[in-house]
């Protein structure tokens, strides 16, 4: 795991660099704007498929800002598909800058801590359990139901979520997800909040101890994403566990950022190792120096402190400004077919607040996809 950097220490380099730090930014904090599109740019257009690894670290931390001020999320955090609402509902936004943060580093630390001690352990506990996975998910299915107070309401809206995302698997061919977290959470939590704005807490510093174990959820079951064949795998893993667990948006938060980083990690190594990687980013960079990619990581902490502290510093998000932009967003990525789930999952959302139905029901636009694709 050499320092090899791509080019000189030159003025050229630190433009090429500023390059890549933009284009990091610019897919962190834009929703539908996909690490791996922005991966294909920096290759075919600017010739920097060296630098993507970067780029990559520095995205993954900024994603935290989308879902907590738009409450959407790329495919790469679909799994957080109602931390956002849960957060907001359980008023720990405050507390959600730092749990992703810290969970970024721990992931960091696990990622290399599981594939320098024993790796060959989780890939055999893994091959062990994963014929039973998917069963697994329709097994929480019916628990998630039963569990429901109003298991009729629950029920409608989980089946009818699952359509929606059928459909979308089926339509789209990049942002399968985005339309969909659009309408069931951004636009139905700026309709409901149209009356007034808000604006972004001051953040609250949280004990890194207390994220430790999710932490190592996360990062084991980065590494089983790596190895797991299908649609949505990662979602599916992170869904499941949670779900087992039953944990709050915060825990939740901090196994999806470990997640992340660890699943990017062990996606070097099976690029390496096998010539297969779960990323697509990593697919244009032909795999990549993983220094380079903790670097970014590393970058891409203190860029997400330093644009936090000046969003919390606007003092009202307007919700009809931010629909706008929304709606703009997937037609711009995804067309009319993208503004068509997006107002299917709007009407949908607004039907489940109205029912007083949990934002859980919706996750099922991400099992039934799956099971229909793997069972």
């Amino acid at each position: 795991m050499g320092v090899n950097f791509p080019f000189p220490l030159s003025f050229g380099f630190l433009f090429y660099l500023l390059i890549a730090v933009f284009f990091g930014v610019l897919s962190g904090v834009v929703p539908g704007l996909h690490i791996n599109t922005v991966s294909l740019i920096m290759a075919e257009v600017f010739g920097l498929k060296e630098l993507i690894p970067l780029t990559l670290g520095i995205y993954l931390p900024l994603t935290v800002l989308p879902l907590l001020i738009l409450a959407s999320s790329d495919e790469i955090l679909g799994s957080a598909l109602f931390v956002a609402d849960g957060l907001r509902r359980n008023n720990l936004v405050n507390k959600a800058l730092h749990t992703s943060l810290i969970s970024v580093l721990w992931g960091s630390f696990f990622s290399l801590l599981i594939y320098l001690v024993d790796k060959d352990f989780i890939v055999f506990l893994y091959n062990s359990l994963e014929s039973y996975l998917y069963y697994l998910v329709l097994l929480i299915t019916f628990l998630l139901i039963f569990k429901s107070e109003k298991k009729v309401e629950f029920s409608l809206v989980l089946i009818t979520s699952g359509f929606i995302g059928l459909f979308s698997f089926l339509s789209l061919e990049s942002e399968k997800f985005f339309p969909m977290f659009v309408g069931f959470f951004s636009l139905t939590n700026l309709y409901f909040s149209r009356e007034g704005g808000f604006r972004l807490p001051n953040p609250v510093k949280v004990n890194p101890i207390t994220f430790l174990p999710y932490s190592f959820i996360g990062s084991v079951l980065g590494l089983f994403a790596v190895l797991l064949p299908g649609v949505s795998s990662p979602s599916v893993l992170i869904t499941v566990v949670s779900l087992i667990l039953f944990i709050n948006p915060l825990a939740y938060l901090s196994i999806s950022f470990s997640f992340l980083v660890s699943q990017s990690f062990f996606s070097f190594i099976s690029y390496d190792l096998l010539n297969k990687a779960r990323i697509g980013a990593l697919v244009y960079s032909r795999g990549g120096d993983y220094f380079i990619f903790f670097l970014g990581l590393f970058i891409g902490y203190f860029l997400t402190l330093f644009l936090y502290d000046l969003l919390k510093k606007i003092p009202n998000f307007n919700p009809k400004t931010i629909a706008f932009f929304l709606i703009l967003l997937v037609y711009f990525f995804e067309g009319l077919i993208g503004l068509l789930i997006a107002f299917l999952s709007f009407i949908l959302g607004r039907l489940r607040v109205n029912l007083g139905v949990s934002g859980v029901s919706h996750l099922g636009s991400i099992i039934i996809p799956v099971l229909y694709f793997n069972l």
